[in-house]
């Protein structure tokens, strides 16, 4: 709980800020829809004049409004500069605010923006109006650790413009207790946003950079001396030498962690010296550490190298381990090791965390070499043992596969092919399945009426209990649906969303019937995705479900790009969807921005291909239009790329152009398979596996909402892209 003291007295800043226009110029009373189209056309002004108002107004929903503030006061500062009054006014407690989950993650977004905004005007501003800022900011919203150790260190900075050195000292060693890491490296949390690295630059200018000048052990000097002369002097073979020389003698040493950064930079040339075998004197736990990070790179060519040059499995045959070198073999094509590993892993540690994905790698090892009886026995065992809905999914569809290349009996596969229609109706191996039946797909999936698999119709019973409510709503439950409600109806599509996600889905046919009721009041299909694979599974999705969560906003921008760019709108929309569900605000936890997700790095470059100009993607990256064009052309070039492959397009949009061609040059029987998909499941990330089978479900699902005869077919995915409608 955080009270609105705070908050207010944060807002009255700008009560006085120039040039905002006086009230007179301004109405007296907004409403939250009129303040909400203040935001919409970019009027921060109005959005600041009048936040303390709304916020007053709106009390159930403050935090999601002090969200909506920041962001127009980020914005504000990004358009105009920072500019302070000498005074600052108050108003008397109004009661006190509670933050959701929901509203806390998109303030903690934004709140890494504003300090970095306050960090770009210090010289412009007066410091003593950010300092008071800051100190209003320390108890109004909820910090992280890691933001509590930046915004200690700026008020530091403030104090040490302002001379006042006794107390910029003072709230140093504030931060430093908080976070001691934070003085000798980056936080935590800066690291992935774009701010890191100049708030690093605060942090590391104002840190001690001496270190004590403890007694340290002779031999330790000299031999971390002859490993910097090596290094200075470029010579692989001594800096190879010393270095693991140290580590073997001191591997808690004070330069430990930089001796073996700088191996790591340069295994691969080690790996390729005549003097590779000093690496096996390097202790074991340096060398799995290397395979950890060779493995999460995807550098499974060093990674297999390097064990075998080391023989650190018959050292430490840990669970860990087996499965990254099982998975690095795979990827290599060598299924007869990985087949190896990953059996001793299964047998050894049956209860390991990624047990799940060492038993489909062998299924899907078994699939690459034919053996279809191996391949259908795994996957089965993985069916029947509780897997996750998606490993299971995955298993059901390529034992089908398996089955069917065995010569097993028809009517065994077409049962198993109706076990999975009816579980999973709606994913893509799913729609591609039901595809198969002479019947129409729609049909397939909903044979008895308009419910998925038949489901019954509501009862007048529930139709009367969807009218009036459950009548066993806890008061928490009412109070999330109705702040939800409010945020949505308002348009608050972003926040809305949030605070939906927190409303429980829970498998009982009222209470899923009741949630489906209220999120189709709402034109934005968001909230009602959240129910997408319930209601499938609950046999509760009807057609028009469908209608309803697959919409297609911002029409007229889609379809003019898709066209400028010779590609099927439908492909944009399905990634859209798949990318941010069509909220505009939507930021991934690596800094991916808008409605189709895009990094500032990205954004830069294909800006700098069209002749656009980006002076803050943070903040423009939101710009539905902007990231649209943007995003669209990426999507194209990435098709291109790929030589028209759209599925293989989508796998780089989301794990990245270099990687992906890293995994294909190293995974060179990739595309060899007589068993069409099979290289999704073969994807490094089950992210990027779900990421390209969820876009094209939507494609499907779009295909048929347009017309109820269509089927995919493999020349889908490249004649979406090449349709001469778009020639």
């Amino acid at each position: 709980m955080w009270t609105i003291t705070k908050i207010i007295l944060f807002l009255c800043l700008f009560h006085f800020l120039t040039p905002l226009p006086s009230p007179a110029q301004l109405p007296q009373n907004v409403t939250l829809k009129e303040w909400r189209e203040y935001i919409e056309k970019k009027q921060w002004v109005e959005c600041l004049r009048y936040s303390p108002q709304i916020m007053e107004k709106y009390t159930e929903i403050a935090d999601y409004l002090m969200f909506r503030f920041l962001h127009c006061f980020n914005s504000y500062i990004f358009d105009k500069g920072l500019s302070f009054p000498n005074e600052l006014t108050s108003l008397q407690n109004k009661g006190n605010i509670a933050f959701s989950e929901g509203s806390i993650r998109l303030i903690r977004r934004e709140f890494d923006w504003l300090l970095l905004h306050l960090y770009k005007n210090l010289d412009s501003g007066d410091p003593k109006d950010i300092q008071r800022l800051l100190l209003i900011l320390e108890e109004m919203v909820p910090l992280t650790m890691e933001q509590k150790t930046a915004h200690l260190y700026l008020l530091s900075l403030t104090f040490k413009k302002l001379g006042l050195m006794d107390e910029a000292h003072i709230f140093s060693k504030k931060a430093i207790k908080i976070n001691p890491k934070g003085t000798n490296g980056r936080i935590p949390i800066l690291d992935v946003t774009p701010a890191s690295n100049l708030l690093y630059e605060i942090v590391s200018s104002q840190s001690s950079t001496s270190q004590s000048m403890e007694r340290r052990n002779l031999d330790e000097i000299k031999i971390f001396q002859e490993f910097e002369n090596a290094l200075l002097q470029h010579k692989t073979n001594l800096i190879l030498e010393s270095g693991v020389k140290y580590l073997k003698n001191f591997p808690g040493g004070i330069n430990a962690e930089r001796v073996e950064k700088k191996l790591f930079e340069n295994l691969s040339r080690y790996l390729k010296s005549e003097n590779k075998n000093k690496l096996k004197e390097v202790p074991s736990e340096f060398i799995v550490y290397w395979l950890k990070r060779l493995h999460v790179t995807g550098d499974y060519i060093n990674s297999k190298e390097l064990s075998s040059i080391t023989g650190i499995l018959g050292k430490n045959d840990t669970a860990e381990l087996l499965w990254i070198l099982g998975r690095t073999n795979f990827f290599l094509g060598d299924y007869e090791q990985s087949e190896k590993n990953l059996t001793s892993l299964v047998q050894k540690y049956p209860t390991f965390k990624e047990i799940e994905d060492a038993q489909l790698k062998l299924g899907l090892g078994y699939l690459r070499t034919k053996n279809w009886i191996k391949a259908s026995e795994i996957l089965e065992h993985l069916i029947q043992g509780g897997a996750s809905s998606h490993t299971e999914l995955t298993a059901r569809y390529w034992q089908i596969r398996a089955l069917q290349k065995s010569g097993a009996p028809k009517e065994k596969w077409e049962k198993k092919i109706q076990e999975l229609i009816e579980k999973f109706p709606l994913t893509f191996y799913g729609l591609v399945t039901a595809s198969e039946s002479d019947k129409p797909l729609l049909a397939t999936l909903f044979p008895q009426s308009t419910f998925i698999n038949g489901g019954q119709e509501p009862t007048q019973q529930e139709l009367e209990m969807i009218k009036n409510n459950p009548s066993l709503l806890t008061s928490w439950e009412t109070k999330k649906i109705n702040r939800c409600k409010l945020l949505m109806e308002s348009n608050f599509w972003d926040e809305g969303y949030q605070e939906c996600r927190e409303i429980p889905i829970i498998p009982n046919r009222s209470w899923l019937l009741f949630l489906k009721s209220l999120f189709h009041n709402w034109a934005h299909p968001a909230p009602l995705s959240l129910l997408l694979f319930d209601l499938s599974q609950n046999k509760l999705l009807s057609q028009n479900d469908l209608k309803k969560i697959f919409v297609k906003p911002f029409s007229e921008t889609i379809e003019q790009e898709s066209k400028r760019n010779q590609i099927d709108p439908v492909i944009v929309y399905s990634l859209i969807r798949q990318e941010s569900q069509f909220l505009p605000l939507s930021e991934s936890p690596s800094q991916a921005l808008g409605l189709m997700q895009l990094l500032a790095p990205t954004a830069l470059e294909v800006a700098r291909k069209e002749g656009i100009y980006l002076r803050d993607w943070y903040r423009q990256g939101r710009d539905t239009i902007l990231n649209i064009t943007l995003g669209t052309r990426y999507l194209r070039q990435m098709i291109d790329n790929h030589q028209g492959d759209l599925l293989l397009a989508l796998a780089a949009y989301n794990y990245g152009v270099t990687r992906l061609k890293s995994w294909r040059q190293q995974k060179k029987d990739w595309n060899q398979s007589e068993l069409p998909y099979l290289w999704i499941d073969e994807l490094p990330t089950s992210e990027t596996q779900i990421y390209v089978k969820s876009i094209a479900r939507n494609i499907i699902i779009y295909k048929l909402i347009e017309n109820e005869s269509f089927k995919p077919s493999e020349t889908l995915w490249r004649n979406m892209v090449t349709s001469p409608t778009y020639q």
